[in-house]
């Protein structure tokens, strides 16, 4: 099931970059030894500067977890959808809940997969329904 601008099923795009988390430039530290000084190693976009520049320290990692955990502390792009109810799509005859839909937006060139996790309905002067979406699934081979 795909809503999108392209389609005429969504009436509105929200979309929006989750930085709380964000970091670019990650240091390993690594201890002193009998042989070897303390040291800090950058990894990442060392190149950045002033307030561009988001910083964290990892202790005695290697260096592949260590750019494993700057992947994972990534800028994360997400959107909000308004999906319209049309004859074209009808929930409850489509698309159920707990089903995986995309929703896609062409300006920005964003394609999300999500589950539908929750539907409530409601009646002020006409009937209205919101959809939340959730994250992926996880399965037994989703990495914590």
């Amino acid at each position: 099931m795909i809503f999108g601008d392209k389609f005429n099923n969504i009436s509105e795009t929200d979309i929006y970059e989750e930085t709380s988390d964000y970091k670019n430039v990650a240091y390993l530290y690594t201890e002193q030894t009998e042989t070897e000084a303390e040291s800090y190693t950058a990894y990442g976009e060392t190149e950045s500067e002033g307030l561009l520049r988001r910083e964290y320290v990892e202790k005695g990692s290697s260096v592949e977890d260590l750019l494993e955990g700057l992947k994972e502390k990534s800028k994360t792009t997400g959107a909000e959808f308004v999906i319209l109810n049309s004859e074209q799509y009808q929930y409850n005859k489509d698309y159920f809940l707990g089903d995986t839909v995309l929703l896609t937006d062409t300006d920005s060139g964003l394609a999300l997969a999500k589950p539908i996790e929750k539907v409530t309905h409601f009646y002020e002067k006409t009937y209205e329904m919101e959809i939340t979406y959730g994250d992926a699934i996880p399965t037994i081979f989703t990495k914590k």
